[in-house]
């Protein structure tokens, strides 16, 4: 049986701050602008660096 959820009930405490960050529109920002001609960026989130690559078929890779 499958469950849908009540509009009525108000949301878990877990997804109370997802549904409260969908109401900005999210960034978008086009691949090219962001690699330069490159293959490779480096992102800096919560004091932790992660590279994100495009691969030689074109897909994008996001480490650690």
């Amino acid at each position: 049986m499958e469950r849908t959820a009540d509009p009525s009930r108000p949301p878990a405490p877990a997804l109370q701050g997802l549904r409260g960050a969908a109401t900005k529109p999210p960034v978008v920002l086009d691949t090219a602008a962001l690699f330069a001609g490159g293959t490779e960026v480096r992102l800096q989130h919560r004091g932790q660096e992660y590279r994100l690559r495009v691969t030689r078929q074109g897909k994008l890779i996001l480490t650690k």
